[in-house]
């Protein structure tokens, strides 16, 4: 069975082999239609007359749009190569083997049914047929966008604990995507930028925000409110976990906390590799700082 690869996402082309077959399914006109159509029946049975009232919804003619609908099958059959048992038509319904095509479009809806976000992105390359502009096309490109805006933010809430760097990536894609959702994407990019003690950077960018917005939601004014507020003891991350015993040096660990205990800021100095970090850790643990 040869292979054959679709793409319908950000732009059409066609491969069947290793044979670029794009500019015979562009001259299909309707036909790439009833592909994409096809592809979002994910493998199920379409019947003939919706499809024909789909794309031909203006012809007053059954006759005539189940004339068009014949035509159009009969060239996509010729894109998809003259033996090719993919398109698999029946009197009363038309489907896809899809285990003989391989769709961004199926890849994508099977990612979302499995909640592989990751995945998801990999496989969303753009619009539905953004040439295209039936009804049903706009229709069906604008779920899928829904379905790739709700992919972007459940692949954010994935990461932002675990790889927060990697979740302000994705975040910038979604801001790229979806400017009708900026506040929301704002505010969890400042949570993001708390996860990695970059607090100071989101009070500023929440203070510019806010300024340049007069009629910023409620929640835009809570969270500069909650970023204004110095951290609590409690609220700061965890000291990373030396690998060995701190040995020696009670003495000057015991002047160093002597003196920290009050101060705002304590500088330790000397050349490198003395031994400043490993210091300033234990100080840290002996204070009560959480470890």
């Amino acid at each position: 069975m040869t292979p054959i690869r679709l793409q319908l996402l950000g732009k059409c082309t066609l491969h069947v082999g290793d044979e670029d077959r794009t500019a015979v399914l562009g001259r299909t006109g309707k036909g790439t239609g009833v592909l994409a159509l096809l592809c979002l029946s994910e493998g199920n049975s379409c019947e003939p007359l919706y499809l024909q009232e789909l794309l031909w919804p203006d012809s007053e003619s059954p006759e005539k749009r189940a004339a068009n609908y014949r035509q159009q099958v009969h060239r996509l059959r010729k894109a998809l190569g003259e033996s090719s048992t993919a398109l698999i038509t029946e009197r009363n319904e038309i489907r896809l083997d899809m285990h003989a095509v391989r769709s961004d479009v199926n890849t994508f809806l099977n990612c979302l049914k499995q909640t592989d976000w990751k995945g998801a992105l990999e496989a969303y390359g753009g619009s539905l047929l953004p040439r295209l502009g039936d009804a049903w096309v706009d229709e069906a490109r604008g779920k899928l966008r829904k379905q790739y805006l709700d992919a972007l933010a459940a692949r954010v809430e994935e990461l932002k604990h675990q790889k927060p760097g990697d979740a302000l990536v994705v975040l910038e894609r979604w801001s790229d995507e979806a400017p009708e959702s900026a506040e929301q994407i704002q505010w969890l990019r400042w949570e993001i930028l708390v996860i990695l003690n970059r607090q100071a950077e989101a009070l500023a960018e929440a203070e510019s925000y806010c300024a340049r917005n007069p009629d910023a939601e409620d929640e835009t004014r809570d969270w500069l409110k909650r970023l204004q507020k110095p951290p609590r003891l409690n609220e700061l991350p965890p000291l990373p976990v030396p690998w060995t015993p701190f040995i020696g040096r009670q003495d000057e660990l015991a002047q160093l906390v002597g003196r920290v205990r009050g101060a705002r800021l304590f500088t330790l100095c000397g050349e490198g590799g003395i031994g400043k970090t490993r210091m300033a850790l234990a100080a840290a643990a002996r204070l009560g700082r959480p470890t």
